[in-house]
């Protein structure tokens, strides 16, 4: 799957060409990604018809929705099927009247940082969690591996790679934390909620391409169904609190845990 984005304009003189480029929509190895500078929208919207202004808004809700639509896993996750497909999106950047508009489909060979995009083209630094470095950093995946050596896990496999021969939705290697095949496969997966919600998102999109891949394994093998667990860990932070009860609430085919409960 090629990764590729699509800048997003606001056009704020209909009898020019003056344009102010306030997000991103990209699809990174099938992960979508959207992003906009709130500060920036509403700079351009106060050159906007104030007739426009409440429906354009409406518009990058209903985007932000979608979204969020995949990452629950209402909907497919690929950008290639609906609401992201590349070829719904082509059509977009050949209409050049509206108020919004979408810049040319742009590819890249290369896995890019969304972080890197969207600080690159939308001029802004996306939001991320930088309280330690990363060889500070003692990561919730680290802890898991810890805790479960003292557990009885003897039949498990940690850090398994799963490859893309044996598993052919995916399109390059994946890392499960702990997955065991016998009747059924039983795979535990961490999710760290101290990060950032973008971070947050981009786990549980793979974490929804995972399941997809072993359903469909496990349905060519003959096994029963097979059981996921998302391991976390608890918070202090209200709203992220708030965010583990909605992805517990919203979750389908799979159970969230607490670390200390397995």
């Amino acid at each position: 799957m090629t990764n590729f984005f699509t800048l997003i304009y606001i056009k704020t003189n209909r009898f020019s060409d003056e344009k102010f480029c306030v997000g991103v929509l990209a699809n990174v190895d099938g992960i979508p990604h959207f992003g906009f500078s709130q500060t920036k929208l509403n700079v351009a919207l106060s050159y906007v018809n104030k007739n426009l202004v409440k429906s354009i808004k409406r518009s990058f809700g209903l985007l932000e929705n979608d979204v969020n639509k995949i990452i629950r896993g209402e909907e497919a996750l690929s950008l290639f099927d609906l609401p992201y497909s590349k070829r719904i999106l082509e059509k977009l950047t050949m209409k050049k009247r509206g108020v919004v508009q979408y810049s040319e489909i742009f590819e890249m060979q290369r896995t890019p940082s969304f972080e890197n995009l969207y600080s690159k083209f939308v001029g802004e630094q996306w939001l991320l969690d930088k309280t330690k470095s990363k060889k500070e950093t003692i990561t919730l995946r680290k802890r898991f591996h810890t805790f479960i050596s003292t557990k009885n896990y003897l039949s498990f496999s940690p850090k398994y790679k799963l490859s893309p021969i044996d598993y052919p939705l995916l399109l390059k290697p994946l890392i499960v934390d702990l997955i065991k095949k016998d009747t059924c496969y039983v795979i535990y997966q961490t999710i760290d909620f101290s990060l950032s919600v973008s971070t947050i998102q981009t786990t549980l999109n793979k974490f929804r391409l995972l399941r997809q891949s072993i359903i469909e394994k496990s349905q060519q093998d003959g096994l029963k169904e097979a059981e996921f667990y998302l391991v976390y860990e608890s918070q202090v932070d209200k709203l992220k609190k708030e965010l583990i009860d909605k992805v517990s609430l919203n979750s389908k085919g799979f159970k969230l845990i607490k670390m200390t409960e397995l």
